[in-house]
């Protein structure tokens, strides 16, 4: 092998590590909804699998755009990357085709046009810089979120308010993270503040995750959706009570806020599955 292809290769490999997402957050929500809307569906097979494929695809294909993009046009790694945006498109593609014509999953197609829309939209406000503001946060988790009635669709082979609702007390959790998030992160001076002032900052949070609870509790009383779904919010609007009600003399820690967060998409992702298959 010459210094050229040894070059080459080097240069295709910089470039998918380059790409590959660093947001944990992103990994943790796109894992967990395929679990939980797998799960949902009861029945796991090929073609759960492969949406997976389709899924991890559209996610790197989507980051390695957003980073080519970003590059100067003479760059060289801006090169590699498109041929892996080529080639996780293709993946992409293959796979999409194989669940809507393959499996006859219809709505799966419809599903894939919304998702590519918002992946569009993203990565415009990703170009201005505004990919990390409440909206652009709010577009990628709706995004990431379809993962969740598209994993339910394909598990069960059909459309059901299950899947409407899968989708829909995943997207909430999710975004509730969001405010929660950005009110330990960014008001914490706040945070380790008087009642009032903690009250204040983390009000958005709190009107949120309460307004979600009522909104699924409502669902499930006309049985749209399970009755004991709300179940699956309750520890999530705690946590957001919980810095307004307990003064924390310190502000917290990213790395902990990191881990923190991750239990407590353990614990809803455990509560989701076991009350859609209950």
């Amino acid at each position: 092998m010459d210094c050229k292809n040894k070059q080459e290769i080097r240069s295709a490999l910089g470039a998918f590590y380059s790409a590959v997402p660093k947001q944990h957050g992103a990994w943790i929500v796109l894992i967990a909804c395929f679990i939980i809307g797998s799960c949902a569906g009861v029945r796991f097979g090929l073609e759960s699998v492969i949406l997976l494929v389709s899924v991890i695809a559209a996610f790197l294909a989507r980051a390695a755009l957003g980073l080519g993009l970003s590059l100067p046009g003479e760059e060289k790694e801006r090169k590699g990357l498109i041929a892996w945006v080529m080639f996780y498109s293709g993946m992409l593609l293959v796979s999409g085709i194989w669940l809507v014509a393959g499996y006859k999953l219809w709505i799966l197609g419809l599903m894939g046009i919304i998702g590519l829309g918002l992946a569009a939209f993203s990565l415009v406000l990703e170009k201005v810089k505004k990919d990390m503001t409440l909206s652009g946060q709010i577009i990628n988790i709706i995004g990431l979120s379809l993962t969740a009635p598209a994993a339910e669709y394909c598990a069960s082979g059909s459309y059901s308010p299950n899947t409407l609702g899968v989708w829909l007390v995943c997207v909430l959790f999710f975004l509730g993270s969001v405010f929660y998030v950005r009110f330990l992160v960014r008001r914490r001076l706040e945070v380790a503040g008087k009642f009032g002032q903690r009250l204040r900052a983390g009000f958005t949070s709190l009107v949120f995750h309460l307004s979600a609870l009522l909104a699924v509790t409502a669902l499930s009383k006309f049985r749209v959706i399970p009755l004991s779904a709300p179940l699956a919010l309750v520890p999530a609007a705690s946590k957001a009570l919980w810095p307004i009600i307990r003064r924390s003399r310190n502000s917290y820690p990213v790395k902990h806020i990191g881990r923190l967060e991750l239990i407590h998409t353990l614990v809803f992702s455990i509560i989701t599955v076991l009350v859609f298959t209950d």
